[in-house]
């Protein structure tokens, strides 16, 4: 499994992503006012 947690935006509230180990597969919780910011490039 994978978590990380990040606060990059002005209001300093943190995002967290959560992937499962072997997929492509994951879960963005709160991505604030900028969602574009953590989306895999196509």
């Amino acid at each position: 499994m994978y978590l990380d947690a990040f606060a990059d935006n002005p209001c300093g509230t943190n995002c967290w992503l959560l992937g499962a180990d072997g997929t492509d597969d994951a879960v963005v919780v709160d991505p604030g006012f900028s969602p574009d910011r953590v989306r895999r490039p196509a």
